[in-house]
């Protein structure tokens, strides 16, 4: 089975992923983000969200739960170091 979360050189492929998702491709497509935008994305990924909790077992969900925590953290604080940066 395919590697599909990292590269060969063991770097996460998720930009890579993002880049080339349709629904962002679209969203971006005219440079502006309007709420409609955020409306839609928020119901698409609220689906997924149902689709886990309706199919994974206790086990996977608490994992998935996890990767989404942390990774959300790892964002959150990327981006404050950059504004902390900024400041400086």
């Amino acid at each position: 089975m395919e590697n599909i979360f990292f590269n060969e050189d063991g770097s996460l492929r998720i930009n890579e992923y993002i880049m080339s998702q349709p629904s962002f491709i679209k969203i971006m497509e005219d440079g502006m983000i309007t709420e409609e935008e955020i409306e839609e994305q928020s119901k698409r990924v609220m689906s997924l969200f149902h689709k886990v909790e309706d199919t994974f077992t206790e086990e996977q969900k608490l994992i998935v739960r996890d990767l989404i925590i942390e990774s959300n953290t790892l964002n959150a604080i990327f981006k404050q170091y950059g504004m902390q940066n900024v400041i400086e």
